[in-house]
């Protein structure tokens, strides 16, 4: 089960992000790198086996992006916004 690597050792959070992310089967995420995000596609970065990431200019386009993922894959489509 997933959640028991979560509770088993400390974790940071970025790399519990990317571990739930993984673990439902996510293999695609769209987003700006920066600000508090940055430390999550690091995490990202180390999974790169499992996840790839899609790094784009503007978040409308990620949405963008993300949807028109889920509608060709029947898969919910992931995005990382910096938010305000």
């Amino acid at each position: 089960m997933l959640i028991h690597p979560l509770l088993a050792e400390p974790m940071a959070v970025p790399d519990a992000i990317a571990l739930v992310l993984e673990g439902a089967g996510m293999d695609l995420v769209f987003g700006i790198s920066g600000g508090h995000t940055g430390t999550v596609f690091g995490a990202l970065s180390r999974r790169q086996s499992a996840i790839r990431t899609v790094l784009v200019r503007e978040e409308s386009l990620a949405g963008v992006m993300a949807e028109v993922y889920g509608r060709l894959t029947r898969k919910p489509g992931v995005i990382l916004g910096q938010g305000p």
